[in-house]
This record gives C-alpha cells, structure tokens and sequence, in this order.
C-alpha cells in the first residue's frame, strides 16, 4: 500500500509494445539465443534510482511507502 505520486523528472511513462509491431526484431531474434518471457496482463512496475532515491513504479505514478502500514510480504508464495 502506498501514496501515487508522479513519475520521476525524466522518467516517461512505460508502455509495453506488442511483438506484432516488430517482425523484423522478431525475424533477428530467431536466429540468436535469447530469453524472452511473457508478460502477464495486468503486471507493470519499473525501479529506478537517482542519485540515492530509489523510485518503485506504475506505469503512470512512482508509490511512496506509507509509514506505519505493513505490507505483505509475497516471497514465500
């Protein structure tokens, strides 16, 4: 749980492209080893971090942890 605030200066907001808007990239890729994952629908998050600030994200707004407020921990699900 946290406060939506805007992105960081700089920071666009993150979109993701479809593969059907890159055949040519895809056709290149089939010809070299590499991972490529899905992405799930609904799931979006970028981390940055300037200077020592470090910026947990949405698409469209940086999440500012609320003091006091436990979040759930997911790493043993």
């Amino acid at each position: 749980m946290g406060e939506l605030l805007p992105l960081p200066e700089g920071q666009g907001i993150y979109d993701i492209e479809n593969v059907d808007r890159f055949l040519d990239v895809w056709a290149d890729l089939q010809e070299k080893q590499c991972v490529i994952t899905e992405k799930l629908e609904g799931t979006n998050i970028s981390v940055s971090k300037r200077n020592s600030e470090i910026f947990v994200c949405q698409r469209a707004n940086s999440i500012k942890e609320l003091e006091g407020i436990e979040n759930v921990d997911f790493s043993n699900y």
